[in-house]
């Protein structure tokens, strides 16, 4: 892995926008990998990659449950 960090600017201001989509309950937004190119970034880049993912995943579940808890309710 590389320890210097190419477009560091750039790349953390990507960050921050995918992690305000996040937060705002947008789960699609992906941080772009560069796994050729590795460095101390691209690890925290694929953790926020795997937890918007994961986070996305939960938000459905959850949808599918009260979905169904509201039908059940309704009989």
């Amino acid at each position: 892995m590389n320890s210097e960090i190419k477009n560091l600017a750039e790349r953390l201001a990507r960050l921050e926008e995918v992690l305000a989509a996040a937060a705002a309950g947008n789960f699609t937004s992906q941080i772009d990998l560069d796994i050729e190119a590795a460095d101390d970034l691209t690890s925290v880049e694929t953790g926020i990659n795997l937890l918007i993912s994961d986070l996305a995943d939960e938000v459905k579940k959850t949808e599918k449950r009260t979905a169904e808890h509201e039908r059940k309710r309704k009989k």
